[in-house]
């Protein structure tokens, strides 16, 4: 494993982002290729060819297809990942998880099936980080 493979999802994070803002509800289907953060409320399915950030306020209720996610607020719905899902300290996922690698903080939460397609285990970590 190379050293920039270590690096967390967020560092790797591109600027100008498409935002879901706090206390914004969106309802209907995504796809872009820009990166995403929610803050707010989604609804709807997804298809992301870049990194998706919930955050802490945040709550998605539906499917995601991203290449990279990172929870730290709430999902309701599947999620597949082309690449690494990264679960923070509030993460909350109801549902089930196909990712390329996994990592979860402590405090996490993770209801539903878990299958990686490229590690055998995920990698538990504490943030030791503030929030962003």
């Amino acid at each position: 494993m190379t050293e920039n493979s270590k690096r967390r999802v967020r560092d790797k994070n591109a600027n100008n982002p498409s935002i879901i803002a706090y206390a914004s509800v969106f309802q209907g289907n995504l796809k872009s290729s820009a990166p995403v953060v929610v803050t707010g409320i989604f609804e709807g399915n997804s298809q992301i060819e870049n990194i998706l950030t919930i955050e802490e306020s945040g709550t998605w209720i539906g499917n995601i297809h991203a290449l990279c996610v990172i929870v730290n607020g709430k999902v309701k719905g599947d999620i597949v990942t082309d690449d690494k899902l990264e679960v923070g300290p509030t993460g909350q996922i109801h549902g089930n998880v196909t990712a390329g690698s996994l990592a979860i903080a402590s405090g996490a939460v993770i209801e539903g099936d878990m299958h990686m397609t490229e590690h055998d285990e995920p990698i538990l970590f504490e943030e030791k980080r503030s929030a962003a």
